[in-house]
């Protein structure tokens, strides 16, 4: 930061007592206007090249001492913001020095909490999308609570800091979501700096292992056989146990079993097609669909229930789903989404292509499926380079 004075001459008498003005510039940006400093000296008085004032009397002392207070006050001002913000532009600095702006008080809560609000709004996210994210902005709020610091400036969320709420959330027993914790509140960061409120993302080039993926929880063959053929003496249990083995059959998220119906079941192929909108924001925002050829058995269960599977409120169907885990003597901990991964565990076990299966469980990206199913996927390449070498194991065989 620099600060030039220029006397501004009086225009009807350039050689009397005239008043110095300043100018901040900061990384070469000018301020657009010079503000007064309210010292007035003789134009004969005043060293521009040395920014002074000429001579050793007690009035040129002075206004020497006060020449320093301003500057001394400027790049006080401009240290703390450039602490708490990261960086300052002149204009704004000039405000704040002549009181004509109040002093930014930009939190990292206001920052987060923003742009959870902006990106809700402006990805048109669905309810459960923006639950998540209100869960992470939550979590911020509680650990800086914890530790005092709820009214912490944007650039004092160093690295530091962010390792404690990292570590914060391992003991809160959220670590396999820890990572995305981090990358949130970075991603909020980031979007500061480029609206110009922050310099620079104080966690810019940190980055987080989310760690080892957690197990998959999936039925197998024998479990889905059991669930497939058992007969419940509770109706409730009953659709229930139907509405998990059709996610099972088809890799259908709770948020669109709920949405199906006859018109979404096209034929005309080798096989029935159910035509999907898959509940994440892109797809709803832009319209886009995915879809899911029915198996015999998929359509069967369809056909008994009208088209119109007897789907319970989430909380009550993961209730439901432990009762029959119970019954069927499965121990595993059943919920919606172990239907889902059933599926693709299914799939994949049978050969079909991974690239089909991303597409089949409406992934809009390869890896997403790859990392869901590392574990499946190193069993079996193993399997097929067993089967390689089988093949290839005589003489001349290799080509």
């Amino acid at each position: 930061m620099r600060v030039l004075l220029r006397l501004r001459r009086n225009v009807r008498n350039p050689e009397r007592i005239s008043t110095l003005y300043a100018r901040v510039t900061i990384s070469g940006l000018r301020a657009t206007t010079d503000f007064s400093t309210r010292i007035q000296v003789y134009p004969d008085q005043w060293d521009s090249t040395n920014q002074r004032v000429l001579g050793d009397s007690e009035r040129a002392e002075l206004d020497n001492e006060a020449i320093e207070r301003v500057r001394n006050d400027l790049r006080t001002l401009f240290n703390q913001q450039v602490a708490l913000y990261g960086s300052i532009d002149p204009d704004t600095l000039q405000a704040l020095y002549l009181g004509r702006k109040a002093s930014r008080s930009v939190t990292l809560l206001n920052l987060v909490i923003d742009y959870l609000h902006k990106e809700a709004e402006r990805k048109q996210w669905t309810p459960s999308t923006k639950g998540i994210y209100q869960d992470y902005t939550n979590n911020l709020v509680e650990f800086l609570e914890s530790i005092g610091r709820k009214q912490l400036p944007p650039m004092g969320f160093d690295e530091t800091m962010a390792q404690d709420f990292f570590y914060w959330l391992r003991k809160k027993s959220v670590q396999a979501r820890s990572a995305k914790h981090l990358q949130w509140v970075k991603r909020a960061l980031q979007d500061a700096v480029r609206r110009r409120i922050l310099g620079h993302n104080p966690i810019e080039y940190m980055n987080w292992s989310k760690g080892a993926p957690p197990p998959i929880v999936a039925l197998s063959d024998a479990e889905l056989a059991l669930l497939e053929t058992y007969r419940f003496s509770s109706p409730i249990l009953q659709r229930v146990a139907d509405c998990f083995t059709l996610q099972c059959y088809t890799g259908l998220a709770y948020g669109e079993l709920v949405t199906v119906q006859r018109s979404a079941i096209h034929y005309g192929g080798p096989m029935p097609v159910l035509v999907v909108v898959r509940h994440k924001t892109k797809h709803v925002k832009n319209g886009r669909t995915y879809r899911i050829p029915l198996i015999g058995k998929a359509v069967a269960l369809l056909e008994r229930y009208g088209y119109e599977m007897p789907v319970y409120k989430n909380q009550q169907y993961n209730r439901y789903l432990k009762e029959v885990a119970a019954i069927l003597g499965i121990e595993k901990n059943l919920t919606t989404h172990v239907g889902r991964k059933t599926a693709g565990m299914i799939w994949l076990n049978n050969n079909v292509p991974l690239e089909t299966v991303s597409k089949l469980l409406g992934h809009t990206k390869l890896s997403t499926t790859q990392l869901s199913y590392a574990e499946v996927l190193d069993h079996k390449a193993i399997a097929d380079m067993a089967a390689f070498e089988a093949r290839t194991s005589k003489p001349g065989s290799l080509s």
